[in-house]
C-alpha cells in the first residue's frame, strides 16, 4: 500500500508545553485518474481544507499539525476496509475518510 505524507505544523507558541499534537488523517480513495473521486481531484481539495482549518486552529490550538496519510481503494469494496483497517493497525491515523 503506498502512502504519502501532507504536514502542516503551527509557527504559533505551543499550548501543549512544547509538545506537537498531530491530528492523523487517512485518505483512501482510488488512484486511478479515471475514477470521479480519484486522489488526483480529491487530495487538493483535502489540502486546501487542511489549510483553512490550520489557518483557524492555530489560533486556537497552537501546535496541532494536520498529518495526511493517503491510501489506493482501488474503487473497492473489499479493498478500501483492509486499507483503513492496516492504518489503524500501524497506529497511524486518527480519522478515516473514504469516497466510493
Amino acid at each position: 500500500m503506498l502512502m504519502t505524507s501532507l504536514a502542516m505544523t503551527s509557527s504559533g507558541r505551543d499550548v501543549t508545553n512544547g509538545r506537537v499534537e498531530e491530528l492523523r488523517i487517512a485518505v483512501i480513495v482510488p488512484y486511478d485518474e479515471q475514477r470521479l473521486f480519484s486522489r488526483y481531484k480529491v487530495l487538493p481539495a483535502v489540502r486546501d481544507a487542511l489549510q483553512r482549518a490550520h489557518n483557524i486552529t492555530d489560533k486556537l490550538v497552537p501546535g496541532l499539525r494536520f498529518v495526511v496519510f493517503e491510501a489506493d481503494s482501488g474503487c473497492s469494496s473489499a479493498t478500501a476496509p483492509i486499507a483503513a483497517i492496516d492504518l489503524h493497525y500501524q497506529q497511524k491515523v486518527s480519522a478515516c475518510l473514504s469516497l466510493e
